[in-house]
């Protein structure tokens, strides 16, 4: 037995040797007999000799033989990968090294040991592995990696900026500095990267850089069109992406009418878009069908929804839940559910919709059987099933049937899930459980602002106005403690504005209004200055919270000048009262309140029938 080994050692070793020398002398012919060789000898199926093998094809620039013999290899080990992606690298491959490092691998943990065992880098593997960065979603890894690329003397080409533009949002000063950068680099005119930038300032809510960038491009092609028309429409300016798609010169394809279709603002804009889809003979195709059900059904034309339903020559999934909210939109519950039960195989997503249609329609008792029968169906849930049954809970204030839900969703690890976690915290709070409510906020993961607005809401809601104070001065805190340094938005001091006029924190109520503007820049609207005026009101500051609605940047509404005249009966100033009152009735004259509240006035005061005007 150990005289077998030995043989065999011998015979590894030999073949060893032979591989080694065809990778010096780059002998083609003499690599592909040592192939033939090894496979006679029994040992074609060795992880050691195929990595020799694969390392030998492509010194003699034979990618292709090299990719065959790495893809037989059984159990690829790093220096597996490592020798593939040496040998696309060597022969100029980017290409094939990003599909080999990303594609797969599939893991990026994977490219990144696998990148970190390069001897040699050139610009084909930092591209690879720049891409499996952006591509994986580590958008602020990949322009880490970029500036050390540059550090270590590595020229980017066009490739590399795409990469490091892929999925980048263009969020302060360092979307620009990439911009710079690739002007600098003499790529200001590759369509591609103007592409890419157009794409980067949309998804950073620069639309305005975006346009810029836009028509300095030269020759335009259905991507650029396409990049700009959905930087409009996912940033909400749904007008100006329906006037770009009508300027289009190139024939728009399925990103462009699903973008425009999307962006139009009333049934007369989308019958346009689908004429014009009829008329230029465009194949319609699954993306386009159900783009044009989910237009029809957000307008309530259900017919025409269920029309172009039924004429899709394909539908997947999507299009099915499509039509399952447009049925839910229009109210009609028992036709949606008849959708669904005409689909063979359902999936998590389609029951999630259904769910969710039930939901819309406040239909507690609906939602509910569904989430139970997705039980008895065995279907898996996902972190939007259970954020739509746990709303419908909150709705209803539906306390056992929700906390159900919530150790459900603790067995199976989604209670931390910031979705989950955000909705969680809502229920409990519209149940009036706020600690509870405040023991899941405290455990979810990686908290945005939406959830740390739910929290200080259901403290509001719940008349725990200074633990709602308490927990607004924790969210600005530096970057690097619990809170992640979240910034307060419009919702964020409406709601501490609220809970400072029920708490009686008038000066710190005033100095939080002042705090938003000065601090943060947030735009206060009307709603902000009639806490203010309630703030002030409530503590008899009358000739000031009038003050307030006078020195508005707008005009104040009814609900301004009522908020100013409950103040008055309260503190009984009849003079400034009858004055609130006649701003309420000038602006909604058929509005019985004034006259009510000031007959209450006076009434109380024993001053008999409320004065005429005049």
């Amino acid at each position: 037995m150990s005289g077998e080994r030995d043989a065999t050692a011998i015979a590894i070793s030999s073949h060893a040797s032979i591989l080694r020398d065809c990778a010096s002398t780059r002998d083609l012919t003499a690599a592909k007999q040592a192939q033939w060789e090894i496979a006679r000898d029994g040992f074609g199926g060795d992880r050691y000799l195929g990595n020799l093998l694969v390392q030998a094809y492509g010194k003699c620039g034979s990618v292709r033989d090299a990719r065959e013999v790495f893809d037989r290899i059984q159990r690829r080990n790093i220096f597996s990968w490592t020798i593939m992606l040496g040998a696309y690298a060597d022969n100029g491959h980017g290409r094939e090294a990003l599909g080999l490092m990303y594609g797969k691998c599939g893991h990026l943990e994977e490219a990144k040991a696998v990148f970190a065992t390069l001897v040699e880098r050139n610009r084909v593997s930092w591209n690879a592995m720049l891409a499996a960065y952006a591509q994986n979603g580590h958008c602020e890894e990949a322009v880490r990696l970029y500036r050390l690329m540059c550090f270590e003397g590595i020229k980017p080409d066009a490739t590399t900026f795409v990469s490091v533009l892929d999925g980048w949002k263009g969020e302060g000063e360092h979307g620009r500095r990439i911009h710079d950068q690739v002007v600098e680099s003499g790529f200001g005119s590759n369509t591609t990267l103007a592409n890419a930038l157009v794409s980067m300032y949309g998804s950073g809510g620069r639309v305005d850089d975006a346009r810029y960038v836009f028509d300095g491009i030269a020759e335009k092609t259905v991507v650029s069109w396409n990049a700009m028309l959905t930087a409009y429409a996912q940033n909400g300016r749904y007008g100006e992406a329906v006037d770009l798609f009508w300027k289009m010169d190139v024939a728009p394809d399925t990103v462009s009418f699903v973008n425009v279709l999307g962006a139009c603002m009333d049934i007369e804009e989308g019958r346009l878009v689908h004429e014009h889809i009829k008329a230029s003979g465009f194949p319609v195709g699954v993306l386009v069908s159900t783009s044009l059900v989910n237009m029809y059904g957000r307008f309530l034309r259900l017919e025409e929804a269920k029309q172009c339903f039924e004429q899709a020559r394909e539908r997947d999934r999507v299009c099915w839940n499509s039509m399952v909210g447009a049925y839910a939109q229009n109210g009609c519950m028992e036709e949606a559910k008849a959708v669904f039960d005409r689909v063979a195989s359902k999936d998590i997503v389609l029951w999630t919709a259904l769910l969710t249609a039930y939901s819309r329609n406040e239909d507690a008792k609906g939602a509910l059987l569904v989430y139970r029968n997705m039980d008895l169906e065995g279907m898996e849930k996902n972190r939007f099933t259970f954020s739509s049954i746990v709303s419908v809970c909150a709705d209803a204030e539906a306390l056992a049937e929700g906390q159900k839900v919530h150790l459900h969703t603790v067995s199976v690890g989604y209670d931390k899930d910031v979705i989950v976690g955000t909705t969680l915290v809502d229920f409990y709070s519209k149940c009036h459980d706020v600690d509870t409510a405040r023991s899941v906020f405290d455990g979810i993961e990686g908290k945005d602002i939406v959830t740390w607005n739910v929290m200080i809401t259901g403290f509001v809601r719940n008349g725990h106005g200074r633990e709602a104070v308490r927990l607004y001065q924790k969210m600005d805190l530096p970057p690097d403690s619990l809170t992640m340094g979240i910034m307060p938005d419009e919702l964020t001091f409406l709601s501490v504005l609220f809970a400072c006029s029920h708490g009686g924190s008038i000066q710190q109520g005033l100095d939080l209004f002042l705090s938003a503007g000065v601090d943060y820049g947030i735009a206060t609207n009307t709603k902000h200055y009639v806490c203010v005026v309630d703030i002030l009101g409530r503590v008899g500051r009358l000739e000031e919270a009038q003050e307030v609605l006078n020195r508005m940047p707008f005009q104040a509404n009814d609900v301004a000048w009522m908020t100013l005249l409950g103040a008055c009966r309260i503190h009984r100033d009849f003079e400034q009262g009858r004055r609130a009152a006649d701003y309420v009735i000038e602006l909604d004259p058929q509005n019985a309140a004034p006259y009510a509240l000031l007959s209450t006035m006076f009434s109380a005061a024993g001053r008999g029938r409320m004065p005429a005007k005049g």
